[in-house]
């Protein structure tokens, strides 16, 4: 004999109680953090890579720069295996210290020479965007995104506006009316 199907109750997810965090104060705990979590995930990786802090900050961040003989695979496919690091030193960052982690990892000065290019071609859409015709950008991040957004944001004769959805999001720089 067939049982009869069991009800199953719906559960709604629970939403986690969240404190405002705050940025590390402390540039010296955050290196030292950071530094430690960045050596085990290099060792673990096995990639012959050295990691150090570099003196200036870049948009109030702590710069780790990797670089070494395998430094172009940390870096992947259009920088994801990068940014996924990243992510995952920020979380770990962020739960050792239990304050928002301001860092960024950059390998060979990737991210570096990305921003600069993002600029770039913001300032080509511009151009092309200023003559009348509206220029769409090829599908981006969302960081990426926001760094053509805030390369135009000052530009008086364009406007940029993100368009699409999921891997296909991308920025659309018009002309101002």
């Amino acid at each position: 004999m067939a049982e009869a199907p069991v009800a199953r109750q719906q559960r709604t997810p629970r939403r986690r109680e969240q404190t405002p965090i705050e940025p590390i104060q402390d540039r010296e705990e955050l290196e030292t953090v950071t530094g430690e979590i960045l050596a085990y995930l290099i060792s673990a990786m096995g990639v012959d890579v050295e990691a150090y802090v570099l003196d200036e900050l870049r948009d109030g961040s702590v710069v780790f720069e990797i670089e070494g003989e395998d430094a172009g695979l940390l870096i992947g496919r259009r920088g994801e295996t990068l940014r996924d690091l990243q992510f995952v030193v920020r979380m770990l960052v962020n739960r050792r210290v239990e304050q928002r982690a301001n860092v960024i990892i950059d390998v060979e000065r990737y991210q570096q020479r990305r921003t600069q290019k993002l600029h770039a071609i913001a300032e080509n859409a511009a151009r092309t965007a200023s003559r009348g015709r509206p220029k769409s950008l090829d599908p981006m991040t969302p960081e990426e995104r926001r760094i053509v957004h805030m390369a135009l944001s000052d530009n008086p004769d364009v406007v940029t506006q993100s368009e699409g959805q999921g891997h296909e999001r991308h920025v659309v720089v018009k002309p101002r009316d």
